[in-house]
């Protein structure tokens, strides 16, 4: 049986200087390991389309500040985290 899990966390923290706020995300599945991170950037030829996959991750990786993987007892574990 495959199901995943998803997990919201969203923080207000309170500085002398600002505040900060923080959206985590953390996705739980039992797939077949795969570390999401470890995928280069798609490369991109002048006046030719991306190909399909891999564009998604990408996209992640530079909009989120801290990200996260792990595999433990046969869960892909990804953990996201923005700054604002």
């Amino acid at each position: 049986r495959r199901y995943s899990q998803i997990y919201f966390l969203y923080i207000l923290s309170y500085s002398n200087i600002s505040y900060i706020y923080i959206f985590a995300l953390t996705i739980i599945d039992h797939a077949k390991e795969f570390n999401q991170l470890s995928v280069n950037k798609p490369t991109y030829n002048e006046g030719k389309a991306f190909e399909a996959g891999g564009l998604g991750i990408a996209i992640v990786k530079k909009i989120m500040t801290e990200s996260a993987y792990d595999y433990i007892n046969g869960k892909n574990i990804l953990v996201l985290k923005k700054k604002f």
